[in-house]
């Protein structure tokens, strides 16, 4: 179920945290307060805040014991951007993949247009997940912005498919729905 990943440090604090409950196993604290948990071999390191607090103002996780590290930045990156701290200049920082969410919606697409625009330099490694129904589904007013429609023809664009029971139970130690993993799995194959 990690599809590749070793690590997932989670930076939103645990009031908003999609992964409280996520873990199978849970794991003594770090030194510096992260909550650690074991989700099959992934490692899932949880934010110390319990409450939400400025954009990027998460404490930087523990030093990670290599492989490939995934960070939920727990906020949305437009937001951040206008923030100080790690996780900032860790968007900012152009040799560092991101993978921008957005869902089908008018408003979510006019965010894409404006997060794609700050965070998708010329020569940066950019992906877009697009949460719902495929595009032929979609109401006729919602449209792909131009930058995300290059990313869809160059092969960057992934469509993640809603599971009812997942959006109303939210993620728990129960397995990861077929469909949504088969997205992730093409999500992690246009990852370089």
């Amino acid at each position: 179920e990690t599809v590749g990943a070793d690590r997932l440090v989670d930076c939103a604090p645990t009031v908003t945290s999609g992964l409280v409950g996520a873990c199978e196993r849970e794991l003594p604290a770090s030194e510096s307060g992260w909550l650690r948990g074991r989700r099959g071999s992934l490692l899932v390191e949880r934010s110390p805040l319990r409450l939400p607090n400025p954009a990027g103002s998460c404490p930087v996780p523990p030093v990670g014991g290599g492989g490939v590290t995934i960070v939920d930045a727990g906020a949305d990156a437009l937001t951040l951007l206008g923030a100080r701290g790690w996780i900032v200049d860790m968007l900012r920082d152009p040799s560092v993949p991101v993978v921008v969410v957005a869902r089908c919606s008018v408003p979510s697409m006019r965010r894409l247009e404006v997060a794609l625009d700050q965070l998708a330099p010329p020569g940066r490694s950019v992906r877009v997940a697009l949460v719902g129904p495929s595009p032929r589904r979609w109401p006729r007013r919602v449209v792909l912005p131009p930058a995300a429609e290059r990313l869809r023809r160059d092969g960057r664009v992934v469509f993640i498919p809603i599971d009812a029971a997942l959006a109303t139970h939210g993620l728990g130690i129960d397995p990861i729905p077929a469909p949504i993993l088969a997205a992730v799995r093409t999500l992690e194959g246009i990852t370089s």
